[in-house]
């Protein structure tokens, strides 16, 4: 994609941290981001037993995604991480504030 930025030379790590440190990761992401558009993926969730029953079908995935995308809700909505976008005056939109 043109003008596409990667975090790092790859992938924004948040997929692949353990669940204790999804918060930490995410504070690192938002405190290093330059200035300009970027796109970062997560699956936040709740740990309830329709999260628990869903399966990771990629060959080496997540164990336990219930944990992992509670963890990322967590993340999100801690204080920490909102002073951080409050702050950095970063905005947050969907795909539907990116439509021409």
């Amino acid at each position: 994609m043109i003008g596409e930025k990667s975090w790092e030379g790859r992938e924004v790590p948040i997929y692949e941290v353990s669940p204790s440190r999804k918060k930490e990761e995410l504070v690192k992401i938002f405190e290093g981001l330059s200035s300009g558009l970027w796109l970062i993926v997560v699956h936040p969730g709740l740990d309830t037993p329709e999260m628990r029953a869903m399966e990771d079908e990629n060959p080496e995935g997540l164990q336990n995604i219930a944990k992992h995308r509670s963890a990322v809700f967590d993340a999100l909505t801690s204080n920490k991480v909102k002073k951080i976008i409050e702050k950095r005056k970063i905005k947050l939109v969907g795909y539907r504030d990116l439509k021409g």
